[in-house]
């Protein structure tokens, strides 16, 4: 769902730049979507290019602006809103727990945010019955 929404934003992103190629260069995004990280480089690095050698380097820095925000609209709407609903947590719960752990930990603070803060809550919240059996199942199967 996130790589088809990227693909969208950063298709009319295109448009709107008038980048030549725009169905060359979203098919590139939607697979680099599922790459992990670098997919981001793998597909700015060629619209930025073709944006570079036809207009120059302000259009280049557009496209590279535009793709900041399709990022922005993934990592601070989308993401929040995809791991409430599985997750069963407030989207604003979620926003917070991002955007603090971003600016405390980098990009390695938005990796672990929510599981670290699902696995923090879900412990919290056992009862104590609970936890006994959970210790005596790990002592069985031990």
């Amino acid at each position: 769902a996130v790589a088809v929404v990227n693909t969208v934003l950063t298709t009319a992103g295109l448009l709107f730049l008038q980048i030549p190629g725009v169905f060359f260069l979203t098919t590139l995004v939607l697979a680099c979507s599922f790459i992990p990280v670098a997919g981001v480089f793998l597909s700015t690095l060629p619209m930025m290019f073709v944006a570079l050698s036809e207009y120059g380097m302000s259009k280049a820095l557009s496209v590279a602006l535009m793709v900041l925000g399709v990022h922005f609209v993934e990592a601070y709407i989308l993401n929040p809103q995809i791991y409430s609903s599985h997750l069963k947590l407030h989207p604003l719960f979620v926003l917070v727990v991002l955007y603090v752990s971003e600016h405390s930990f980098g990009i390695f603070g938005l990796l672990l945010a929510v599981p670290i803060a699902v696995y923090l809550l879900r412990f919290l919240k056992m009862p104590e019955n609970d936890i006994e059996s959970e210790q005596s199942k790990a002592a069985h199967t031990s």
